[in-house]
């Protein structure tokens, strides 16, 4: 007898409202039974819609979770909230054993067949042994056009195939876990919509089959799928925008505003897997007018209008926050890429800054205006200006200054966010004579004009401290005397003819940017002429000033004077050449290898262009005074991989070599990161194919490779597949370890260094057995 099909499909949802009632729709209209909703964080009226669906098609068939206890537990915990749902949820379905098979989807996926006819049930039929069934995402896309809250369907449809996949479980005992994906099935079985098997290559080992692989989905373009899971990652352009500040606070993300797993309002994908595919007319008005039946009985209209309402208010809510804090647009660059409007929106927007001071000595002084400024997001070059009445603009005296304080908080403004403008006495009395009422406005602007800021000042801003006119100007403006290292601070002192005494800022100069100096004593020590003593923390110069000289400025009364070389002054260079040096961090490996294994590898690093090391962390030295251009060090020890890296950051400072480190976090480790125990054993087969999967998104291609750590086997196997012909790799420990020699059914070394092998990668590889044996050793740490 026919086993009795029930299936219930279950999704998360937080503020998704305006979409629960077509999503419910739809999947009762192929033929699933039941829905469940986990309602977590929410702020819109989803519990209150979902009440109603729930009255007017029972209890039996719309199940309300309210999961916020759920998502704090999980956060507290570290916990990955959507599993974690996922899990509890079918293991409450088994104990109740009301439903067969468990369907988990968000609330933007759609399970579809392809014929727009076919029952959930039916690919269920066609397939009765299967633990978990695989569908493809199809992708919706991006349409400026497109209005909000439209229908996902129409007679012609254009979707992009995705290769990632979401999943149909079987209740059955060969369920491990539950996935967000896909399922951990134990000797049970599971493949794709239409029968065909996973391919098993190392990326998708490495995300638990979350995902086909890319020749495999190649392949798959050339057919059509029979089911499929409609993705409605875009609609249109205000819901997208509006779908961004969701968060992703379920996976215990805290720091971002916006969600981070968008692409941006642009294709997934090229034109190759772009389909479109049709519905009927008649199976296209059966499900339009049973979503609007839907609609009508369950008493929807007033209540759905207003979940609408929250998305337009939320999507202007997204406008507001970039337009109040522009570097958002840095911050979130790539999720926000093709949305002209947002982008022009706030091109003109992108300046922030603030005045800070205004400065005048006296009538004949200039007026010295201190602050920052900063297009942020774009980094274009600013100028300042003042309007007059007549709207004519004239140009300001300025000079950039650093402004570490601002730029250590905030890194889109730009360490050289500072400012300082000159106004000049003509231009001063102009603006007090000229310009109408009690307030004018500087601009700082972009030079194409794009961007623009205004600051509104007071007139009286514009008034000196004294009205006894100081003596003009001339040169010599002072002196600097002496400057010496003390406690990470480079320490000046000089003499500054002022005028009247008034206090002044001292600068070091810098390829044309002034570092403001913190002023120790500043004191008269004749008429006219006052004493300084400041000093400079070197510690947050920028690497690439770090060797500079400066030149010491004084801003005296309005203008920036250069201070002349006092007889007994010279710049402490080599003093501050050693404070750095004496910061550089040290990384105190011991050697990997052997007298003549480590000579081997000095023999063949020359011309190597790209070093990947598996283990050995100080060989990663050895590539780079070799010359390697490109250094990979594959680590499962965090202190281990963290000391390298800072020690190769500082070694290749100012030069064009590149250094990738890649932890792979087993869990627990041990000497030599063995792990100590098996809690970190999703992240096995990662060991292996991380570093590849690295190089290929950076364009570089391992020509010498190092295996000297855990999962040898599998790390050898990986690379033999990945690199290109003639490529080198050295196995250590291989001669007196026969539990390795199994590689050699994919390829024999052809030279020996004591314990250590060399292998060279060969035109054509037996990808069947390579493949095969990567299965059983990508969970062998030995």
């Amino acid at each position: 007898m026919e086993e009795q099909l029930r299936v219930k499909v279950i999704a998360i949802a937080k503020d998704e409202a305006a979409y629960i009632p077509q999503w419910i729709h739809h999947h009762l209209h192929f033929g699933f039974d039941a829905v469940e909703l986990w309602l977590n964080d929410i702020s819109d009226n989803s519990l209150a819609l979902l009440r109603k669906i729930q009255a007017a098609l029972g209890a039996d068939v719309v199940s309300i979770v309210e999961a916020d206890d759920v998502l704090e537990r999980c956060i507290k915990t570290r916990r990955h909230f959507q599993e974690e749902a996922y899990n509890l949820a079918y293991q409450r379905e088994v104990k109740q054993g009301a439903f067969t098979h468990l369907m988990f989807l968000d609330l933007d996926e759609l399970w579809t067949p392809a014929n727009f006819e076919d029952s959930v049930k039916d690919v269920l039929r066609r397939y009765p042994q299967s633990d978990s069934i695989s569908f493809l995402w199809m992708v919706d896309l991006p349409d400026r056009q497109r209005k909000s809250f439209c229908r996902p369907f129409y007679l012609e449809n254009k979707f992009q195939r995705n290769r990632h996949v979401k999943s149909l479980a079987r209740i059955s005992p060969n369920i491990q876990k539950i996935g967000i994906h896909n399922h951990v099935v134990k000797d049970g079985v599971f493949h794709l919509s239409d029968g065909t098997a996973f391919e098993p290559s190392p990326d998708v080992l490495r995300v638990g089959w979350s995902y086909i692989s890319l020749p495999q989905v190649k392949a798959r373009l050339k057919q059509p799928e029979p089911y499929f899971i409609v993705h409605q990652i875009y609609r249109s352009k205000e819901e997208y925008l509006s779908s961004l500040l969701r968060g992703r606070r379920h996976t215990g993300d805290r720091e971002h505003l916006f969600k981070t797993n968008r692409q941006g309002y642009l294709p997934m994908h090229d034109e190759t897997h772009t389909e479109s595919i049709r519905v009927s007319e008649a199976n296209l008005r059966r499900y339009d007018s049973g979503y609007q039946d839907f609609i009508k009985r369950t008493g929807l209209p007033e209540v759905l209008r207003a979940a609408q309402d929250f998305i337009v208010e939320r999507c202007e809510s997204a406008f507001a926050a970039i337009k109040d804090d522009p570097s958002m647009l840095v911050k979130y660059e790539q999720q926000l890429r093709g949305l002209p409007d947002v982008q022009a929106k706030a091109e003109g927007d992108s300046i922030v800054g603030k005045i800070e001071a205004t400065l005048r000595a006296s009538q004949t002084d200039c007026v010295e205006i201190r602050g920052w400024a900063a297009d942020v997001g774009r980094n274009r070059p600013l100028k300042f200006q003042f309007q007059d009445d007549a709207g004519q603009l004239a140009a300001l005296f300025s000079q950039r200054v650093a402004r570490p304080d601002l730029y250590e908080k905030t890194k889109p403004l730009g360490l050289d966010c500072g400012f300082r403008l000159e106004i000049s006495p003509e231009q001063a009395a102009a603006i007090e004579s000229g310009i109408a009422g009690n307030v004018f406005e500087i601009i700082a602007k972009t030079f194409d004009g794009k961007a623009r800021h205004v600051f509104s000042i007071e007139k009286s801003a514009l008034r000196p401290a004294s009205d006894v006119p100081n003596p003009k100007m001339r040169e010599p403006y002072g002196e600097v005397s002496c400057a010496e290292v003390q406690g990470g601070m480079v320490q000046f002192s000089g003499q500054v003819n002022s005028g009247k005494g008034v206090a002044v800022q001292v600068y070091a100069a810098m390829d044309s940017l002034l570092f403001p100096l913190a002023i120790g004593s500043y004191e008269q020590a004749a008429p006219g002429a006052m004493t300084f003593a400041a000093s400079l923390e070197l510690a947050r110069l920028p690497g690439d000033l770090q060797a500079k000289v400066p030149r010491i400025y004084a801003a005296i009364n309005g203008r920036a004077c250069p201070l002349s070389i006092g007889e007994s002054y010279a710049y402490p260079a080599s003093d501050v050449a050693s404070f750095y040096r004496a910061k550089l961090p040290t990384a105190a490996f011991s050697a990997s290898l052997p007298r003549e294994e480590h000579a081997s590898l000095l023999e063949h690093l020359p011309g190597k262009k790209t070093y990947l090391t598996y283990g050995a962390p100080d060989t990663a030295s050895l590539a780079l005074q070799a010359g390697a251009q490109n250094i990979v060090a594959v680590d499962s020890d965090a202190a281990v991989s963290a000391r390298l890296n800072e020690h190769m950051a500082v070694a290749i400072r100012n030069t064009s070599r590149n250094f990738f480190p890649v932890h792979v976090n087993l869990g627990k480790t041990k000497e030599l990161g063995y792990p100590v125990d098996d809690t970190g054993w999703k992240a096995y087969p990662t060991y292996a194919s991380l570093a590849w999967e690295l190089c290929e998104a950076k364009g570089i291609s391992p020509d010498l490779v190092l295996i000297d750590a855990r999962f040898r086997v599998a790390c050898f196997l990986v690379s033999v597949m990945m690199a290109k012909p003639g490529a080198v790799l050295l196995f250590d420990d291989y001669s007196d370890r026969p539990q390795y020699h199994v590689v050699e059914r994919v390829l024999k070394p052809v030279e020996r260094y004591g314990r250590m092998a060399k292998f060279v990668v060969p035109e054509q590889v037996n990808l069947k057995v390579g493949l095969a044996l990567l299965l059983r050793y990508c969970s062998n740490a030995f």
